[in-house]
């Protein structure tokens, strides 16, 4: 009765497209804070650090679309791998972000206005 998409829901279809709603969330926030005027505010290194993070979300969601479309697992090493750097990236972020709005070091992250 349903629509029938012609796509057979295996296991490696689930497990690919995990990575792939993973990596929309960072995408998007990076995206997002280029977009508010993160290239004006934040310190170079800070700047770096995320610009450095948008191609690794980026390969990790494409790799995963990847994945999925062949429903195989020899195409799950790079959106495995890039999520995990994006991930471990991400999270240095946010501690910087963290560190950067507490005790002494306020707005280290910051760049002059």
């Amino acid at each position: 009765m349903g629509g029938d998409i012609g796509v057979t829901w295996s296991r490696q279809r689930v497990d690919a497209a995990l990575p792939a709603l993973g990596a929309r969330v960072p995408l998007f926030r990076t995206v997002t804070m280029l977009n508010r005027g993160a290239v004006e505010s934040l310190m170079p290194w800070a700047l770096g650090l995320l610009v450095a993070e948008l191609p690794l979300d980026v390969a990790a969601l494409l790799g995963s679309v990847r994945w999925w479309l062949s429903g195989t697992e020899s195409r799950a090493r790079l959106p495995l791998r890039t999520g995990a750097a994006a991930a471990v990236l991400h999270a240095v972020r946010v501690l910087i972000f963290v560190l950067g709005r507490t005790g002494s070091w306020v707005n280290f992250d910051v760049g002059p206005e």
